[in-house]
C-alpha cells in the first residue's frame, strides 16, 4: 500500500520531513517499524523507528531529509514496509518550523 500527496514548495534544496505516528510496538525485535518515503521520482528511503518510550508520550516520530531539487509542484510518496504503522500528521519543514509537541497547525487547501 502507498500514499501520494501533491505538494507545492517555494524553495529548492533539502527539506526535513517529520511523520507523527500513533505509537505502536514493532512486530519484529530485529528492527523498528519502517516505512519508505520519496519525493517525485527519487529512490525511496527506508525510515525506521527504534526509540523506546513513545507509548508513554502518546506519539511516535519518524524523521528524514528529502531533496526537493527545485521549487514548485512535487509528489510526496509513502509506502508501507511494516504493518501497524499509522501516520497521524506529516510535517514538511522547508525552514522555520519551531519545535513543538504536535507540530504546526494544518495547512488548509481550498
Amino acid at each position: 500500500p502507498s500514499l501520494k500527496y501533491e505538494i507545492y514548495t517555494f524553495i529548492e534544496g533539502r527539506a526535513e520531513v517529520d511523520l507523527n505516528c500513533i505509537p505502536s510496538y514493532p512486530i519484529n525485535k530485529a528492527y523498528g517499524l519502517r516505512i519508505a518515503i520519496a519525493i517525485d521520482n527519487e529512490k525511496p528511503q527506508i525510515v525506521s523507528m527504534e526509540k523506546k518510550g513513545d507509548v508513554m508520550y502518546n506519539m511516535m516520530k519518524l524523521n528524514t531529509l528529502l531533496n526537493l531539487g527545485r521549487a514548485g509542484r512535487h509528489i510526496l510518496k509513502i509506502w508501507m514496509v511494516d504493518p501497524g504503522l499509522v501516520i497521524d500528521k506529516i510535517i514538511i519543514d522547508t525552514g522555520g518550523v519551531r519545535e513543538s509537541y504536535l507540530g504546526p497547525p494544518e495547512t488548509k487547501y481550498y
